[in-house]
């Protein structure tokens, strides 16, 4: 290569790479660059096409007429002009003419070849786009949802890498000896679809439906598929354009930047973003499992059971009005529907359960969940009091060693079940985030992302926290016992999208599912676990709460954020013994902490909140939508929890410092 090349894709690299060193976030939502720093790469992109392009007229202008006339470019002739004699001589002149017209022939034969660079070059940044930097960003953005590390599936994405280069590379080796015309073709389709999928992937990805399981409804992106269609063809007519009006030697040199500066780009990018994420550590060997999951104690229990995105006012619905057989499956239990929770999704609501402190993003999230977990009341006191723990929470963030405080947590290392199927999975993603929306269902799916997530074995069996599971490993187990007092925080996926559940946990497909099904699922498990205890004559020891991390309303039915303000919640005292109550205080899950310590002390459900029914009460909850966690709106209502209406916004909204 030479220098001047070296020094332009060096300084372009460099350049880049300190443009990108900001803290960027991702999300489940595989959208990884933030809109200003894709501006910027593009630019860049831009002006170093430019200068490789057309640097030799900067340089003429630049240098002057004079200094570029020494260089007779239309005759390949050098002009050298003698300082004392003046005499202006030709290097040419001194050749016979045998050998100027060997050297002219041999200069046209050169003109009229070309290589195979720009195919291997655009090869390489579409394998290094679609095989290397996609699975790469998706894991590095999502790091607390594997159970993996980096390494795992470095093997899979360098085999990935490989044999896209070997796919891509024979394309255009056989493009390459069908001739020029063909090769050009292929060059400048290659070209485009670089260009289209790299800016649907980085500019165009912010748009799209999240990967929590929720079944996609591409019809509500039309105005994204007329986009698409609009960038298709500006990319198509310019490339087009290149190909047709630039000589050929300069498309593909212009192909050959391109690729070239998109490359080290996404290089540099990836580099960052792991260094920044800490993702070249290798992952701490802390390993939530199933360990102990059926070991209690025959004399107390406190048992925390959480089924996820369970709404307080469907449950109510159904109990009033097709399963009047719940105040049955809740003897002895309290139901609280008149509760505020505190965030709209699991990953803040579950610490602020357990620790009752308020992330309001004014520190990374990770720091904030370990000092907030070192520090929860709750977990001291029960740690006072001799209990064993076990935390069962797939999703549990602990950066350090106060995490081995679980006894169900043990070291272990987990990689890849099987790296074809990590492979499959990984392409669809990236076909979900890079291609055109008119061509994105083809081959999303709702399970892509828990595909990839769950592709792990160990040497423990992780607690993955699904409802089928559960249930049939339940039916299976008996209970086993130990001396000490014992505390359980089981949280399933409960009436979690997709809805895929009837009301006997029988697994159905998403279009005869719906979340009033999911619900009935969920409940019928909790009632079977209830069960389960009682005929293990442990029930009646055990102090157990029923709840959700937070509620769930359509957002076609009401304001998706609001509308999961209400979770279920259901609290039974040691040795409680009564019909199913219900009490229609004012619950915030700030009071969860005062809660604990006199549910601790023995005090009965009805006992444990200083509120009294129809109180005026202001309750606050934080919300923030799934792909965009990073901007937090504060919202308050004095009205009933299932009276979403009444939530209002504050006003106030928290972003990152």
């Amino acid at each position: 290569m030479k220098p001047d090349k070296l020094f332009r894709y060096l300084y372009f690299t460099v350049c880049c790479f300190f443009l990108f060193m900001t803290d960027v976030r991702a999300y489940v939502d595989p959208s990884v660059l933030t809109y200003a720093i894709q501006a910027i790469a593009g630019i860049a992109i831009a002006l170093g096409t430019a200068v490789g392009i057309y640097g030799r007229r900067i340089r003429k202008v630049i240098l002057g007429k004079e200094e570029e006339a020494n260089r007779d470019i239309a005759g390949d002739d050098l002009v050298f002009h003698d300082p004392e004699s003046g005499d202006t001589l030709r290097a040419l002149s001194f050749l016979s003419g045998e050998e100027i017209s060997s050297i002219r022939k041999s200069q046209e034969k050169k003109k009229k070849t070309f290589s195979l660079r720009s195919g291997i070059l655009i090869t390489l940044a579409v394998s290094f786009l679609w095989m290397l930097y996609s699975p790469l960003m998706l894991y590095l953005g999502n790091m607390r949802e594997f159970l993996y590390d980096i390494y795992s599936i470095l093997p899979a994405v360098g085999i990935m890498f490989a044999f896209g280069m070997a796919v891509g590379s024979l394309v255009y080796f056989i493009a390459h000896k069908a001739g020029p015309a063909v090769y050009t073709f292929f060059t400048a389709l290659g070209l485009a679809f670089l260009i289209i999928s790299f800016i649907h992937g980085n500019f165009m990805a912010g748009g799209l439906p999240p990967m929590d399981g929720t079944s996609f409804d591409w019809s509500k992106y039309g105005v994204q598929k007329l986009q698409s269609y609009v960038l298709i063809l500006v990319v198509g007519v310019l490339v087009v354009l290149m190909a047709v009006r630039m000589k050929r030697r300069v498309f593909f040199l212009a192909a050959n930047n391109i690729a070239v500066f998109l490359t080290l780009i996404m290089a540099a990018t990836l580099f960052n973003v792991a260094y920044q994420k800490n993702g070249f550590t290798p992952r701490a060997s802390a390993s939530v499992t199933t360990k102990n999951l059926f070991v209690m104690s025959e004399n107390k229990n406190v048992i925390f059971f959480m089924i996820d995105a369970t709404d307080s006012g469907i449950f109510r619905d159904l109990m009033e009005s097709e399963d009047p057989e719940y105040r049955e499956y809740f003897e002895d239990f309290t139901y609280f529907p008149n509760t505020v929770g505190s965030y709209t999704y699991t990953s803040h609501a579950v610490p602020f359960i357990l620790t009752g402190e308020w992330f309001e993003n004014q520190e990374d999230f990770e720091v904030f969940e370990t000092r907030a977990m070192n520090r929860s009341k709750l977990l001291a006191s029960l740690e006072e009091e001799g209990y064993l723990l076990g935390m069962y929470e797939d999703q549990l963030t602990y950066a350090d060693r106060g995490i081995y405080r679980f006894d169900n947590v043990m070291d272990d290392h987990y990689v890849l079940d099987s790296i074809g199927e990590y492979a499959r999975q990984s392409f669809y993603m990236t076909w979900f985030q890079y291609m055109p929306y008119p061509l994105k269902p083809l081959f999303s799916h709702e399970d892509m992302f828990e595909n990839i997530q769950h592709r792990a074995i160990g040497q423990q069996e992780p607690f993955i926290g699904k409802n089928i599971w559960f249930n049939n490993t339940q039916k299976q187990t008996e209970f086993s016992f130990v001396d000490q007092p014992c505390f359980r925080f089981i949280h399933l996926e409960g009436a979690h999208v997709p809805f895929h559940f009837d009301k006997d946990v029988n697994e159905i497909s998403t279009q005869d599912g719906s979340y009033s099904q999911n619900v009935q699922a969920s409940i019928t498990i909790v009632h079977n676990y209830l069960s389960k205890l009682k005929e293990a004559g442990i029930f009646d020891n055990s102090a157990i709460i029923v709840l959700a991390d937070h509620g769930y309303r359509d957002e076609d039915e009401i304001n998706a954020l609001t509308g999961r303000s209400n979770p279920l919640l259901l609290i039974k005292g040691f040795g409680e013994k009564h019909a199913m109550e219900t009490s229609e205080i004012p619950i915030s899950q700030i009071d969860f902490q005062e809660m604990y310590q006199k549910l601790l002390a023995g005090n009965s459900s009805d006992q444990l909140f200083d509120l009294t029914e129809g109180q005026a009460r202001k309750r606050r909850f934080l919300a923030f939508n799934f792909n965009t966690p990073e901007l937090i709106w504060e919202f308050e209502t004095e009205g009933y929890a299932g009276d979403f209406d009444a939530m209002h916004e504050t006003g106030n909204e928290f972003v990152p410092d």
